[in-house]
């Protein structure tokens, strides 16, 4: 048996609403369109866009989300006149896109964005540009997935980094583990022994927190959060990247479900192509309708002939 396509799923919603306005009653009716509506969300075609800032190794996959993902293009007046924002924008075909974009943080990603003043910045022109944005203006929502809970946010200090014993600069991890003095590699960058000026092993100092200190981090904390929620950005707390990967697929889908009668334009519908497959099955219902007559009245002369 071959397998329905979401737009074989869409005529029939498009069917069966118009039979359930005409008898709101009919519990029947109502629950094969609904069975319609999730089977078309299911089955419709997305593709994903995923940010080219999204940091190698912390991308989702394909196989994560349950759907396609290729590169978001960069803004081009003429090929692609949108400028990227959020980290996840998604097209589904015959339907256009989803008006949820995401915005993904780990932990320490989260802590960094929204505590450091010039990060959280920058996330605010991220949302400036998502309201400006033509697919978006009118519905949009702009969601903020945090691969972590609210508590392990507020709880949450990173490290503080490592300052040189000796000119006070941050010092610079390499993937060695090797702790290097950031205004040598700067001043020395030219150089090809600049390696050879460092601070030797181990002579840094690492500062504490006091207590004032933290007590002012976490009142910012709970200040930027419920400025977000003000400015109307979205926070869904995950709890992990498993769970962040899982919700992707299922939000979209109760969206499309929540937002049939919309996107499917049930309450507008005058284009022709739409017309023109409404007037074909009329006329084969109507067919239909006529042989069953037909087959009736052949049925009833052979009673009446037999009563005779």
């Amino acid at each position: 048996m071959v397998r329905k396509t979401a737009s074989s799923y869409v005529m029939d919603i498009k069917k069966k609403y118009d039979e359930v306005k005409k008898d709101p009653t009919d519990q029947k009716k109502k629950n094969q369109l609904r069975y319609s509506v999730r089977e078309w969300a299911k089955r419709s075609e997305v593709e994903v866009l995923a940010a080219s800032n999204e940091g190698q190794g912390y991308q989702r996959t394909p196989e994560e989300i349950g759907y396609p993902i290729r590169p978001m293009p960069c803004y081009h007046a003429k090929k692609w006149p949108y400028k990227q924002f959020a980290d996840y924008q998604a097209c589904i075909t015959g339907v256009g896109w989803y008006e949820v974009v995401i915005e993904r943080k780990t932990l320490n990603d989260a802590y960094g964005t929204l505590v450091d003043d010039p990060h959280r910045e920058n996330l605010y022109e991220e949302f400036d540009r998502f309201k400006e944005d033509p697919r978006f203006c009118k519905n949009g929502i702009f969601r903020m997935d945090f691969e972590c809970t609210e508590a392990e946010f507020l709880e949450y200090f990173p490290p503080f980094p490592k300052n040189c014993k000796f000119c006070s600069k941050y010092r610079v991890q390499l993937g060695t583990g090797d702790y290097w003095c950031s205004e040598a590699m700067f001043l020395y960058s030219e150089n090809e022994n600049f390696r050879d000026f460092h601070c030797p092993a181990n002579e840094y100092e690492v500062t504490e927190r006091t207590a004032e200190d933290v007590a002012a981090i976490n009142a910012k904390k709970e200040t930027v959060l419920s400025r977000l929620l003000g400015k109307g950005i979205q926070l869904c707390w995950r709890g992990s990247r498993e769970q962040a990967n899982a919700a992707y697929k299922k939000d979209l889908q109760s969206w499309m479900i929540e937002n049939y009668v919309r996107l499917l334009k049930l309450e507008d519908r005058n284009d022709e192509l739409w017309l023109r497959r409404k007037k074909a099955y009329l006329e084969y219902e109507l067919q239909a309708v006529n042989a069953s007559l037909a087959g009736l009245e052949n049925t009833t002369k052979e009673l009446v002939g037999v009563l005779q």
